[in-house]
């Protein structure tokens, strides 16, 4: 079996972190084992720009953030100054800096619970 990752010793991350050839070596290891396993890639917003998958930017400000203000005040039409009310620290310039705000207040309940990933992501990856 593979030896377990090796973590910086700077980091105080608890991600794991492969070079690609052990991240392909531990991928055909586990294939050829047949281990019955689920992979998930999260991969950089170039990426998943080039998939279709929307940048944060777009996501927080086009998407998310309008469908926050239809759940919690489907009567105001200024969603950047109820914006403002909800997350004070919100800059209309770099949206994708609300990115985790926006999340836990879509998402309150899908947040902490298994599946939030799927939550996330279900429209756009196909079983």
């Amino acid at each position: 079996m593979s030896e377990p990752p090796q973590q910086p010793e700077s980091s105080k991350s608890k991600i794991c972190t492969f070079t690609t050839k052990e991240f392909v070596r531990r991928l055909l290891d586990d294939v050829e084992t047949k281990v019955d396993k689920n992979f998930v890639l999260f991969l950089g917003a170039g990426c998943s720009v080039s998939s279709g998958i929307p940048a944060a930017k777009e996501l927080v400000q086009e998407q998310w953030l309008p469908r926050l203000r239809n759940y919690r005040a489907p009567h105001r039409s200024d969603l950047e100054t109820w914006v403002k009310e909800v997350i004070p620290d919100y800059d209309p310039e770099n949206p994708a800096l609300a990115y985790g705000e926006v999340i836990k207040q879509l998402f309150p309940k899908t947040r902490t619970a298994p599946g939030f990933e799927e939550a996330l992501t279900s429209e756009r990856i196909e079983p």
